[in-house]
């Protein structure tokens, strides 16, 4: 009997070792710091992460806006272009690329299954989810005040939105309430993760470009230098590749037909998402791809058609 005890605990350890070495390095390491963030539960949910996200962004907005571009690159300080910039850069630097290398992980972790439950995956899988869907809940509402405290007018005491911030206000609450309710329910967190992914991916180019086209409008130190026209160019070109591939060709099948379709028609028996809230995600999808379409026929109208007729034979030369 003593030998068998002394064996079931070598075995014992050594499978727990084995589990423990299965867990990939990027989510021990993410999961060490989901694990120091304080707890914060609000309807049932832990919102610690979000909210030391959202100090995070904060921060490094301030950074961005006051040392980068108003110190070392002399943008006008209150300027718009500038607060603009500052938060396309944030969302571009230090949101998407860590975002997009965690969801990249954990879809390819495991067999894609949009509809599924969370309990059906390993609690380091489950953890290092919940870890991500709490990021990006805080960048959207850190996104989203961030654009009522830039339209805050001081000498009146309002709010004056531009023209597409409604737009983007809708976007990230509709984000917001995606993530939530896919904790809240314990299920569909598949689908949530590809929106993210596929949504994100493209924002390092695309939010670069835009931040370089707000550079052209103001007086600032480099503004005439060629790099700088190199860089712009190069940015365009990028953020309207990338942009038409993803919107236009990658994402209508992947969420708008094969998401979709797996939240609709292959939802668990057992604790699946409820069907209104189903049919709700997929609205919210198909909003999503096709509020994609002004930028995509501005992109390939603009870009890529030029590019790709600068390259081909004309007609005087056939």
């Amino acid at each position: 009997p003593k030998l068998e005890k002394i064996y079931t605990s070598i075995m014992f350890s050594r499978n727990k070792k084995q589990h423990d070495d299965k867990v990939p390095f990027l989510a021990r390491a993410t999961l060490a710091l989901y694990s120091f963030s304080p707890k914060v539960t609000i309807f049932g949910l832990d919102f610690g992460f979000s909210l030391l996200s959202m100090a995070f962004f904060v921060v490094m907005r301030l950074v961005m806006k006051q040392f980068v571009l108003n110190n070392l690159l002399k943008w006008p300080l209150d300027a718009a272009e500038t607060n603009f910039s500052a938060a396309c850069l944030v969302g571009g630097i230090f949101h998407t690329p860590f975002l997009c290398l965690m969801l990249g992980m954990l879809l390819t972790s495991r067999p894609f299954r949009p509809a599924a439950r969370f309990d059906e995956y390993p609690p380091w899988w489950q953890d290092t989810c919940h870890a991500m869907l709490q990021l990006c809940t805080g960048y959207m509402i850190y996104d989203f005040s961030v654009i009522l405290w830039d339209r805050y007018h001081e000498k009146n005491g309002t709010i004056v939105l531009n023209e597409s911030d409604p737009l983007y206000m809708a976007h990230h609450f509709m984000t917001s309430f995606y993530m939530i309710s896919v904790r809240l329910v314990g299920a569909g967190q598949g689908s949530a993760l590809i929106c993210m992914f596929l949504g994100e991916i493209t924002n390092p180019f695309f939010n670069t470009y835009l931040a370089l086209e707000n550079a052209t409008k103001i007086t600032w130190c480099c503004q005439s230098a060629a790099w700088f026209t190199t860089l712009h160019q190069s940015m365009e070109f990028c953020s309207a590749a990338s942009y038409v591939l993803v919107r236009a060709l990658i994402a209508p099948f992947v969420l708008g037909v094969h998401t979709c379709g797996n939240l609709l028609l292959r939802n668990p028996t057992t604790g699946g998402t409820p069907l209104w809230l189903r049919l709700l995600y997929c609205l919210m999808i198909w909003a999503v791809l096709l509020g994609s379409g002004s930028w995509i026929e501005k992109f390939w109208l603009e870009v890529l058609s030029p590019f790709w007729n600068q390259f081909s034979p004309n007609e005087a030369e056939l």
